[in-house]
């Protein structure tokens, strides 16, 4: 699919922004009249169906009490119209398209699991489809956390969970502690039998092309964009929070183990300042797809 959208939803000026690039590129004409078309959305996500050439589903959050709305359209730039059928309350939902026409969700974690739910004709009718059990280690309370998870199958039908891990103690990224924890990664064979990861695929600290670095208070909501040929993820898009104090994160707001959270300086007034970032990936050259993000 050729055309991309960027679509960001209302969402107090003190938290990172949300967004949903369509799995070719980010950006796009079409976002302005995606969010005027569909108002209110928070942390939505989009998958393109696999079924057809334009099917490309979006899920948007409202109240639990509610449950959870899908809206589907035949391209990025509408008309999108809303699903029938309502998720059960599932926060900040992970869509993944099977490659035999299955579309499942999971859920932000709740008490150590995400459910994931099933649809076999497109988020018609569900059906609760297990639950990925997140290890003690990625959730140990009240220091550590996990949220903002992103669901991808490669091109060997193996499953992936990327995700925002967090510290309120700071540090947890590199071994020296000059980086903070920003992510973890998760793998299944077959979608039911999960491995976690104790090594993040990434911390606070990016490269930039020209050779300097920058070191992110936090890097929250990944979303994985793909090669339409290769199936490698070409691009890391992030709800990124600069440092932007002297020194590292002070003036943040407490945390448990931490007078001065780096894990909620985008919340604290005066230095809350978010903004989406988009990352190019390094290509691993010697393979048809990449099964790592």
């Amino acid at each position: 699919m050729g055309a991309s959208v960027l679509l960001e939803a209302t969402q107090p000026p003190s938290y990172p922004t949300p967004f949903i690039p369509d799995l070719d590129t980010a950006g796009g004409p079409g976002s302005r009249l995606a969010r005027k078309t569909l108002g209110f959305a928070s942390d939505p996500k989009a998958a393109n169906s696999p079924k057809t050439a334009n099917g490309s589903p979006l899920y948007r959050e409202k109240l639990a009490s509610e449950g959870n709305l899908a809206h589907r359209a035949p391209n990025p730039y509408g008309p999108w119209e809303p699903i029938p059928s309502m998720l059960p309350p599932c926060n900040n939902p992970l869509p993944v398209w099977h490659p035999n026409g299955t579309l499942y969700v999971g859920c932000n974690p709740t008490q150590g699991g995400i459910p994931l739910f099933s649809s076999p004709n497109g988020g018609f009718t569900w059906t609760a489809a297990g639950t990925i059990t997140v290890p003690p280690a990625w959730i140990a309370a009240p220091f550590l956390g996990v949220k903002d998870g992103f669901l991808y199958i490669d091109t060997r039908s193996n499953w992936h969970l990327l995700a925002h891990r967090y510290n309120y103690r700071n540090g947890g990224g590199k071994a020296d502690g000059t980086t903070n924890l920003v992510s973890g990664h998760a793998f299944s064979p077959d979608g039911n039998t999960w491995m976690f990861s104790s090594v993040p695929p990434y911390d606070s600290q990016l490269m930039h092309t020209d050779g300097p670095s920058t070191v992110f208070t936090s890097l929250e909501r990944p979303h994985l964009i793909f090669d339409a040929v290769s199936g490698q993820p070409t691009h890391l898009v992030l709800a990124a929070a600069p440092a932007g104090t002297t020194p590292f994160c002070s003036g943040c707001r407490p945390a448990p183990g931490s007078s001065s959270s780096c894990v909620l300086c985008k919340l604290t007034p005066g230095i809350d300042s978010t903004y989406t970032l988009v990352v190019t990936l390094r290509q691993n050259t010697s393979r048809a797809s990449a099964s790592q993000p």
